[in-house]
């Protein structure tokens, strides 16, 4: 056990019945910018805010993780953390598994800010903007479009559903209406894009298609529709 505490890479502390340090790994000195001499008999709560409220009572054989998500708030630990405890069987001991999760959670802010600028760009386009997901799920779908095919439900309700009987719906709106989902299936197949591609509707007036396929690393991640 002393090997895999001392070589793991997250930061583990042992606390004792009296929630006090009793040992720290590498790890968890470089996290809490301290030696381990410095730690050890240190009260958990001073490193851990919320150690009290989060620590299982002494004496449960507990070898499941409880894991919360901890916050920086003013508290003097260095990172947001994520906090799995453990009380071992037969050991008077608590064992805390910390792991600095601030480079994910700026991660996850940079992407929700980056997709809500993505959103309200789209929102205010005048073409009409679709966007699905790898299994033609509706991701994004603006007003423009909404009013184009006479979508009379706010575009919102329709996230998360299918497309294609969206598109079955929406082919006798076109001259060639067989032609309509039978040409998105191929344009899909293909996963190449398409520029003002022309549609012909019944009441005499003409769209300009284009269609681009969303890939990220090589993976597909879906498909935007203009």
């Amino acid at each position: 056990m002393e090997a895999v505490f001392s070589n793991i890479s997250d930061a583990l502390l042992t606390v004792n019945a009296d929630g006090v340090v009793e040992s720290a790994n590498a790890a968890a000195c470089a996290l809490f910018g301290h030696a381990e001499h410095e730690l050890v008999g240190l009260p958990a709560i001073s490193l851990l805010p919320d150690w009290e409220r989060l620590a299982p009572p002494v004496g449960e054989d507990n070898v499941q993780a409880d894991t919360t998500a901890l916050r920086q708030t003013g508290h003097s630990f260095p990172a947001d953390l994520t906090l799995s405890r453990f009380t071992l069987y037969g050991m008077p001991y608590r064992i805390a598994v910390a792991r600095d999760i601030t480079e994910r959670k700026q991660a996850e802010l940079h992407l929700k800010r980056t997709t809500s600028r993505l959103s309200a760009l789209i929102e205010n386009l005048q073409a009409g903007i679709l966007v699905e997901d790898e299994e033609r799920h509706i991701v994004l779908i603006n007003r423009p479009l909404c009013r184009m095919f006479g979508i009379q439900v706010p575009p919102e309700s329709l996230i998360g559903q299918d497309c294609t009987p969206m598109a079955g719906a929406m082919k006798p709106l076109f001259t060639e209406a067989e032609a309509f989902p039978a040409r998105i299936v191929e344009i899909l197949g293909a996963r190449q894009a398409v520029v003002g591609e022309e549609l012909q509707l019944v009441d005499g007036r003409v769209l300009e298609r284009d269609f681009v396929p969303i890939r990220v690393a090589g993976a597909d991640y879906g498909h935007l529709w203009q």
